[in-house]
């Protein structure tokens, strides 16, 4: 995974494939957010500095990012519970047995 830095001389390029983003890689990318902002305001006096209005931009586009990120994981985290749920009711109704399940799963099914 590749989350941009909030660095100095960052680049705004990233490269972020939702098909392997887990909730630990959002907390992970989160993270290191927090603790750049931590370290650029963590003196006794804070001074602004040139690029500090455009930093601020692309921290909160990132933050979005993340946000939507977390969204679209939680959406297709659901449908999946809720294909499961689907098998084991369809199961539970039909009145199949343990050994049924075990040669089955709901990944076998596609819709």
């Amino acid at each position: 995974m590749n989350i941009m830095s909030i660095g100095e001389n960052s680049s705004c390029s990233t490269e972020i494939d939702l098909k392997y983003f887990s909730r630990e890689d959002l907390l992970r990318a989160n993270g290191e957010v927090i603790k750049q902002l931590q370290a650029r305001i963590k003196g006794k006096r804070f001074r602004v500095q040139e690029g500090d209005l455009i930093k601020i931009q692309y921290t909160k586009t990132l933050i979005y990012a993340l946000k939507s990120a977390n969204e679209i994981l939680k959406d297709i985290q659901l449908e999946e519970y809720d294909k499961r749920l689907r098998f084991i009711e369809e199961v539970y109704a039909s009145g199949q047995n343990l050994q049924s399940l075990q040669t089955r799963s709901p990944t076998d099914e596609q819709g």
